[in-house]
């Protein structure tokens, strides 16, 4: 490949990949497997701590939801009793308190932070899968074999409907090509 064709590449993961290791006809295809499984470890690794992160405090919100609602209470019990008997405006504003925070809570958890989380695990988890697609994609340039060979061993890392989109796209380009 040129370096034309490299910088033309999108993919910054495979651009520099293919910088590193097939310009250079000096790295083995262990030492690409070595490195691009490093390089997955090491992203999986800063993934889960955002995912963790995000987990936490979608479990913690409701928490915190519950610390407002005892507060709000004990705002509320506050207003009651005294010598003028109990304080409605008190007591409502505490009763709005205690419920508006347990609200928020459940809100922030169930509505913000766990669908973040889940949605950063599906990222992750596509991130990876087309991690592993270059590696296998550059092993099959290391070891220079036909395109049409490495694109039919790759093509099991596209979901199925996408698979079958691009194998009847094929079959319409080589009917094509044949005259049909």
């Amino acid at each position: 490949m040129t370096d034309e064709e490299i910088s033309a590449v999108k993919n910054t993961d495979l651009q520099n990949w293919l910088q590193d290791f097939i310009a250079v006809d000096l790295v083995t295809e262990e030492m690409i497997e070595e490195i691009v499984r490093s390089e997955i470890e090491m992203y999986n690794y800063r993934s889960f701590e955002e995912i963790d992160m995000l987990e936490f405090m979608g479990r913690a919100s409701p928490a915190f939801g519950m610390i407002g609602t005892v507060v709000g209470l004990i705002l509320m019990l506050g207003s009651v009793g005294g010598e003028g008997g109990a304080d409605i405006a008190g007591l409502m504003g505490g009763m709005a308190v205690a419920l508006i925070t347990t609200l928020y809570g459940v809100l922030l958890s169930q509505l913000i932070f766990l669908p973040i989380a889940s949605k950063r695990f599906q990222l992750k988890e596509s991130q990876v899968l087309l991690m592993e697609m270059i590696r296998e994609g550059l092993l099959y340039l290391k070891r220079r074999e036909l395109p049409e060979t490495a694109a039919k061993d790759l093509i099991i890392y596209l979901p199925p409907k996408l698979r079958k989109k691009v194998i009847k796209e094929e079959q319409a380009a080589m009917g094509q090509g044949l005259g049909l």
